[in-house]
């Protein structure tokens, strides 16, 4: 168990046994997780807990806590929407939270006696509706322009009392010149959320019984206006070409990893038929269950509105039943959150998770061509070297409980990997289970034996593992009298060592000079692996092969050349076994029973 500070400990004693949210600070007074509970009494500690609880990540990052701070609500729901409202303002970097959904259009009717129309990039607390996000600001402003042109909505800021622009030629109603009263234009404004809302079909039957009513009454001026309407909605919905065989109001919610960062892919059904995408980069999404990360995100996506009928998640959500009463207490009509099973929501749930995967693909190549170019130029910076790093050289050691234990050294150039530069060392002084040692041999070798002549020097030596490594690393290259730049990336928290300070660089674990590193080392940890695997299959072949009578080293080797595997070995046959190279009667007798389970002596 983790002892929190002495302040944080006594602010835990006094939290009350009521719903509500706790909020998690550092020394900095930085807000770095937001929390909600049932019970803030029994929430709030168990973090401290050991060991940390798959389904409580904060858990591993308790050391970080200096304060606490908590406000009680009065039911559950109230704490889960409370909570994603703080998580929206604070960004907590150990919560999952929406990283850049301002970055997404929406279309804003303001609350005014004359309401007026307009596409922003944020919502604001001031009482108006926003419809969206969308996934595209030219499609979004499209829509606001035909809502303009076909229903009159104003669009200015103020109300001209000689009128304006837009009046002139048609595409407002004038409100603020008294052409239509309040009731009037409050009606036109009803439509246009009807059909932002993604009731098309009923906004469609509306005006077209109100345009025949018009016209069996020979007003044919308000017809013909109702009449254009009704052609511009046509052409809003021409876009809508997915056509379902059921009219729905769904959101087919799915989650894909990429690296270290997720994607939520939202696609929107209206009116039976498939209207719009939106596509969500997560912080804090990666090594988090699909469930939890769609638990967390759908308070956020849903807090101010825009909630369909129905919600589909790829599975079921823990707190799924909570989830459903809060979507259906904000949207004043019953939600489900549902896991589609069959027919046309499970082919649609499909699409989204193809869609996700699709999307995640995509950032991961973006990701990739950002972290090259700018990971390169914040390393050069926050290492104090002359320049960006071009040639990064990096080593991982790897063993099994100290046994054929080895080395990797991978090569980036340019933030990319160059293979034909790749070495692997066998570890041949170092004792077994001395990784500080076996650092201190293998960036010796490398710097001090033949590579020396036959390989650049890099820019920067990059050492998996903590401060033993990298003064194991720094103890190595001083024996040879170099002065290259080194510095070493720890696991647990990503954090960035550099000779000569006790502490990590102040660097976020998701920079992009960190992605970048975390690339360069994992491939490092991949090749090490491998050829630790490698030998140790290598091992265990030789030894039991070994392990048989009158089959030694040499025998060995030459039954392996032969068969080209033990595998190959196993399936010989007796006779064949007594034909290969070196090999008699006795000797095969003996293998053949050894490998075959039937005798033999060890």
């Amino acid at each position: 168990m983790v002892q929190p500070p002495p302040k944080v400990r006594r602010a835990l004693g006094a939290l009350p046994d009521a719903p509500g949210v706790y909020i998690y600070r550092n020394a900095e007074d930085e807000v770095i997780y937001v929390g909600k509970a049932i019970s803030l009494r029994k929430r709030a500690p168990a973090h401290f807990k050991a060991p940390p609880q798959p389904y409580m990540p904060f858990s591993e990052h308790v050391d970080e806590v200096a304060s606490l701070d908590y406000m009680e609500t009065r039911t559950e729901i109230e704490a889960l929407f409370l909570e994603a409202n703080l998580i929206k303002r604070y960004q907590p970097r150990h919560n999952v939270h929406l990283k850049d959904d301002k970055r997404y259009p929406y279309i804003k009717i303001t609350k005014e006696t004359i309401p007026r129309i307009s596409v922003v990039r944020e919502e604001m607390e001031d009482g108006a509706e926003y419809f969206g996000p969308y996934t595209a600001a030219l499609p979004t402003r499209t829509t606001v322009y035909l809502i303009q042109k076909n229903m009159g909505i104003r669009v200015c800021r103020r109300m001209n009392p000689k009128g304006c622009l837009y009046m002139h030629i048609g595409m407002c109603s004038a409100p603020g010149v008294g052409d239509i009263d309040e009731t009037a234009y409050g009606e036109r404004v009803r439509k246009a959320k009807m059909l932002l809302r993604g009731d098309v079909q009923a906004l469609r039957e509306a005006l077209e019984t109100t345009m025949k009513a018009l016209a069996a009454e020979q007003r044919y001026e308000e017809a013909a206006e109702v009449r254009d309407y009704l052609r511009g909605l046509e052409r809003m919905m021409e876009l809508q070409s997915v056509h379902l065989t059921r009219e729905r109001d769904d959101d087919y919610i799915a989650h894909a990893v990429t690296g270290h960062m997720a994607i939520v892919f939202v696609l929107l059904v209206r009116g039976g038929k498939v209207v719009d995408k939106r596509v969500l980069r997560l912080a804090h999404g990666d090594d988090v269950p699909t469930a939890d990360v769609l638990s967390a995100v759908i308070p956020q996506l849903y807090r101010r509105g825009g909630i369909p009928r129905t919600v589909a998640v790829p599975e079921k959500l823990p707190d799924q039943k909570t989830l459903e009463l809060a979507l259906t207490q904000i949207a004043d009509r019953r939600v489900h959150i549902t896991v589609p099973s069959r027919g046309e929501p499970l082919r649609l749930m499909r699409l989204a998770e193809k869609n996700a995967a699709s999307y995640a693909k995509m950032e991961r190549l973006r990701t990739q061509l950002r972290v090259e170019d700018l990971g390169l130029e914040e390393l050069g910076k926050a290492l104090g070297l002359p320049g960006p790093p071009h040639r990064i050289e990096a080593f991982d050691i790897s063993h099994h409980q100290g046994d054929e234990a080895v080395a990797s050294m991978v090569v980036f150039r340019e933030g990319r990997p160059l293979k034909k530069d790749y070495r692997r060392f066998r570890i041949r002084d170092a004792e077994p289970g001395d990784d500080y040692g076996a650092m201190r041999e293998v960036v010796g070798r490398r710097y001090g034996g033949s590579l020396r002549a036959k390989l650049p020097e890099p820019d920067l030596v990059l050492i998996d593992g903590g401060r033993g490594q990298l003064s194991a690393a720094g103890d190595a290259l001083g024996q040879l009298a170099m002065r290259l730049p080194v510095a070493a990336l720890a696991k647990e928290r990503e954090e960035l060592f550099v000779p000569g300070r006790s502490r990590p660089l102040d660097m976020e674990p998701d920079s992009d000079g960190v992605l970048l590193l975390r690339r360069v080392r994992d491939e490092a940890h991949r090749f090490a692996i491998t050829y630790h695997r490698s030998r140790r299959r290598g091992a265990l072949t030789r030894s039991r092969l070994l392990s048989v009578p009158g089959i030694g080293p040499k025998r060995t080797q030459d039954l392996l050349r032969h068969f080209g595997s033990l595998r190959g070995v196993e399936e010989a046959t007796l006779e064949e076994l007594e034909a290969a190279p070196g090999m008699g009667k006795a000797s095969a007798r003996n293998l053949w029973d050894a490998l075959h389970g039937d005798g033999g002596t060890s």
